[in-house]
């Protein structure tokens, strides 16, 4: 599946982001291993995210996405996205730590990976997600995601996703009325997982130095 998805993301401090949790209604909770694929940071440096999600605790097959923001001057941020589940026939590919863009890759992913000059992506490391969708003030659903980063660092976010411009400001409204510490989110949660990596592999670097 490819198509384009408009986004609005809130970063928040602990406490607003369980404030805000008891004052909506769960409608599903989720847990989620990330698993995060690179070339020398290629993708990082573009915004653009290609990662392998498992789902934990759950008979949901895997699925594999690429996003790559399009220009826009808006807090809201749209992707392409290009998305698939894996079946029981391309499941072999959540063992491989290298995937060949032109060879491992159908076209509807490797199209917009070589145009972004990738032609191998290795594999990183993995982030798990609690994702949670809420109905908060009866009409207004958002993921509430809590992420637990490599190192043990946590980061607290809350998604609203819509074709609607009006109901992105909505929903903004509604969720910095509530919650005084949200804010745009500045980075995509693998740029914040590329800067945690590179911070560990630097940090191990200089130990065995």
């Amino acid at each position: 599946m490819t198509g384009y998805e408009t986004e609005t993301k809130f970063q928040l401090s602990p406490r607003d982001f369980e404030s805000l949790r008891g004052k909506g209604d769960t409608l599903e909770k989720e847990e989620q291993l990330n698993f995060y694929f690179d070339e020398n940071w290629e993708l990082s440096r573009f915004s653009a995210t290609f990662r392998i999600r498992q789902f934990c605790r759950s008979d949901d097959s895997p699925v594999m996405t690429l996003k790559i923001p399009m220009p826009d001057d808006s807090s809201a941020r749209t992707c392409l996205e290009v998305e698939k589940t894996l079946s029981n026939g391309h499941r072999e590919i959540l063992s491989n730590q290298s995937l060949s863009v032109d060879t491992d890759l159908s076209e509807e992913f490797s199209g917009p990976l070589c145009d972004l000059g990738v032609s191998r992506l290795e594999l990183l490391d993995s982030m798990r997600t609690i994702r949670r969708h809420v109905r908060l003030f009866e009409d207004v659903v958002v993921e509430m995601d809590q992420v637990q980063f490599p190192g043990g660092e946590r980061f607290f976010e809350i998604e609203f996703e819509s074709d609607s411009p009006d109901e992105h400001r909505k929903a903004a409204d509604l969720i910095q009325a509530h919650a005084p510490s949200a804010h745009s989110s500045e980075k995509s949660k693998y740029e914040r997982f590329a800067d945690i990596l590179s911070g560990l592999h630097n940090g191990r670097q200089h130990s065995v130095a």
